[in-house]
């Protein structure tokens, strides 16, 4: 946060800190509707999303495997990143298998609300999957964590290095 300096040599915040502070405010006493769902036009949004899961996913795999490879995993917060790398994978194939099973339940198994849509739960086992598979956030805040806690622990292994 860059400060102004003041009458008496006080530190005051800058503009731009002042209106992002009343923005955040603002937007915490004037809540819109939110929906946590990310809707993708049909098929050429679902396919593109998909294919982002996957790169991503991909992505991660190669990640946790060089940091085996290369022995990085061996400190401690290279581990935590390693172990976020596998919880975001988990993620991913939640998601993409989440999506697969919504793209294929049909517009009965959903009931209007006000908020958007409920899922009508039927004696089949595909509603509970996807009910099941939409609680992805049991692998992305722990994904999140890890890596929060790894990024951590390196910055404070190189504040304790010696220049």
């Amino acid at each position: 946060m860059s400060k102004v300096q003041g009458e008496e040599g006080e530190k005051l915040p800058s503009a731009s800190f002042v209106a992002a502070l009343l923005w955040v405010f603002l937007m915490l006493l004037l809540p819109a509707q939110g929906f946590a769902l990310q809707v993708h036009a049909e098929p050429e949004g679902l396919y593109s999303h998909q294919m982002g899961h996957v790169f991503f996913f991909f992505s991660m795999a190669v990640f946790a495997f060089w940091l085996q490879k290369t022995r990085l995993a061996e400190k401690k917060g290279w581990r935590y990143i390693q172990f976020s790398c596998v919880a975001f994978m988990l993620w991913n194939l939640d998601a993409l298998w989440g999506h697969m099973i919504e793209s294929r339940l049909s517009a009965d198994a959903f009931a209007p609300i006000s908020s958007g849509r409920a899922l009508v739960l039927e004696k089949a086992v595909a509603p509970y999957l996807f009910y099941f598979l939409k609680m992805d956030h049991l692998f992305a805040v722990p994904a999140m964590i890890f890596l929060l806690l790894g990024l951590k622990s390196l910055t404070k292994e190189s504040d304790e290095r010696p220049l």
